[in-house]
């Protein structure tokens, strides 16, 4: 498949070398020296110039392409591009990135007869989403959604004071005896480990488990038993992420947002209702003292400034708040904070939306696909078709599939019932289930397992 992809930021540069080696990559960018950069280390073919000029778009294949993902970073030229990429060229997918909410507010226009887009990505509502997951969950690193929320699958550490600390895993069942779950991944000193039912777990172990939404409060207490919910919530960044996640938050949590610019923060002060909106500096030590950052539950860096937002965290984690998340654009900052325990969690834009693009490409039968660990480990949500005859799963227990040690499924939907998965259990076509991968190499595996093919092969 001839793909073009406009812009090589980080979403770009991490597209074109997730693709190119299934497909032939074409990526436009105005800067030069960036894209010798690309060339000199990816197998993809670079243009220089404007990504919505058609001429440009033509030198980059344009004639016969089969999607174009426009990832600039204004937005205007993303809608332009896939315009002319639609009327002039016809290349038949288009997928936007889209930062400004505005245009999530008439989802209408955006079909072949007016914008054609097929696919918007909006960083700013899936980074707000993710956060509003981890408020809800305290203790997580990760929580992500899979059929209609009704299960989900929360990354957790073990803290020293756990009763997991020294428990096997079979016996982690037990400890839950009224409550089904299961472990799906151990990472220890950041390196995957094979779970099997002897595993033990160690304190600070980074787990995965997968359980029906309702429990998972309940299990998240027995990782961490001294963590209590959150209460004051202080947020440093009033942009379009900060003031959504505010709005999210304002009515049930005591809530502070603090934002430099005066503009910003007198709309902020306009669009809340219950919030605190307090104009000043997050990194301003004097600042978070008055506010009493040591009383603070969480405290949530959100501006764009990634130096910014690593400092304000790590001074708020050092005057006395219980818990950090830092939003980090930059890939090489968010792998940094990732290695430190100074913060708690990083949360970076670009691996959320490389996500969801990534999920559009593959999609098919596959529901939802997430990025797990940094990009070590992949969750799918996928239905299973086929008979005895035409699939190599359907009428097998998940034992008879002989699955690799690094894939494992974590829960089936069927005929509506969530079932957490045990190995004596049967897959039948029309199931729903969630699996687990935690070597990124068997990805071709499982989709060839449950006859997916990606639309662009």
């Amino acid at each position: 498949m001839k793909i073009i992809i406009l812009g090589a930021g980080q979403v770009g540069s991490s597209l074109a070398k997730s693709l190119q080696k299934d497909h032939s990559v074409s990526i436009i960018d105005e800067r030069a020296a960036r894209l010798r950069q690309i060339q000199n280390h990816f197998d993809v073919r670079t243009v220089c110039g404007s990504a919505s000029h058609p001429n440009i778009l033509e030198e980059a294949g344009a004639n016969d392409a089969d999607m174009i993902i426009a990832v600039t970073n204004n937005d205007e030229v993303n809608i332009v591009a896939c315009q002319i990429a639609y009327s002039l060229f016809k290349i038949p997918t288009k997928i936007a990135r889209l930062r400004n909410k505005n245009y999530a507010r008439y989802p209408q226009i955006f079909n072949n007869d007016n914008i054609p887009i097929d696919f918007i990505i909006n960083p700013a509502e899936l980074v707000t989403q993710r956060l509003v997951r981890l408020v809800e969950h305290p203790g997580s690193f990760q929580v992500v959604d899979f059929i209609n929320s009704r299960v989900q699958l929360v990354g957790s550490s073990i803290s020293s004071d756990s009763p997991l600390h020294g428990m096997a895993i079979r016996e982690f069942r037990q400890e839950l005896s009224d409550i089904d779950a299961r472990i799906m991944a151990v990472y220890r000193q950041k390196q995957n480990i094979t779970v099997t039912a002897d595993t033990v777990l160690q304190a600070h172990d980074d787990v995965f488990f997968i359980a029906e939404k309702i429990n998972v409060p309940a299990i998240l207490e027995e990782f961490q038993p001294n963590q209590t919910k959150f209460r004051k919530i202080f947020i440093a960044g009033g942009g379009h992420i900060g003031l959504g996640l505010a709005k999210r938050l304002e009515n049930d949590y005591l809530v502070k947002i603090v934002e430099h610019n005066y503009d910003v923060c007198h709309l902020a002060a306009e669009s809340l209702n219950n919030a605190t909106v307090l104009a000043g500096d997050a990194s301003d030590a004097e600042l978070l003292n008055t506010e009493s950052i040591d009383d603070t539950d969480l405290f949530c860096a959100v501006t764009n400034d990634d130096e910014a937002n690593i400092m304000s965290a790590m001074l708020a984690k050092k005057m006395g708040a219980k818990s950090t998340i830092a939003l980090v654009n930059s890939l090489s900052y968010a792998e940094l904070v990732d290695d430190t325990y100074t913060i708690d969690r990083a949360i970076s834009p670009q691996r959320i939306t490389i996500g969801a693009i990534q999920t559009y490409l593959r999609k098919g039968d596959m529901v939802n696909i997430y990025s797990l660990y940094a990009g070590q480990a992949e969750a799918i949500e996928i239905v299973v078709h086929g008979s005895k005859d035409s699939s190599p799963i359907v009428g097998k227990t998940i034992s008879e599939l002989n699955l690799p040690k690094s894939v494992s499924i974590g829960a089936i939907m069927r005929d509506n019932q969530i079932m957490i998965a045990h190995d004596h259990y049967t897959l039948e076509s029309g199931d729903t289930v969630v699996v687990i991968v935690t070597d990124m190499e068997y990805i071709p595996n499982v989709e060839k397992m449950f006859q997916v093919l990606p639309i662009f092969l």
